[in-house]
């Protein structure tokens, strides 16, 4: 099994300010989620595939990834612009 690596998870979480992206909770319980799938191995470690999310809002995530996964994916489009200064 491919795992994430240290480097991922510290550019998304720096990213994201070590808070989930969906109610801004810091803290120990915090969760690096991938949007598509993990079995894409070719997403495994990309940033811009991954947010993090705390454990309530990461199981929800599961729960119902058709929701979730355009949402997450606009969040990074504006973290994008915003850095870019667009």
């Amino acid at each position: 099994m491919i795992k994430v690596t240290k480097e991922t998870y510290k550019k998304v979480f720096e990213r994201d300010n070590g808070c989930c992206v969906v109610c801004y909770h810091e803290g120990e319980d915090i969760h690096l989620h991938h949007i598509k799938t993990r079995g894409n191995r070719k997403l495994i470690n990309d940033v811009d595939n991954c947010v993090m999310l705390c454990s309530y809002h990461h199981e929800i995530a599961h729960h119902n990834m058709k929701h979730w996964q355009p949402i997450f994916e606009n969040y990074i489009r504006l973290k994008k612009e915003a850095k870019n200064g667009n």
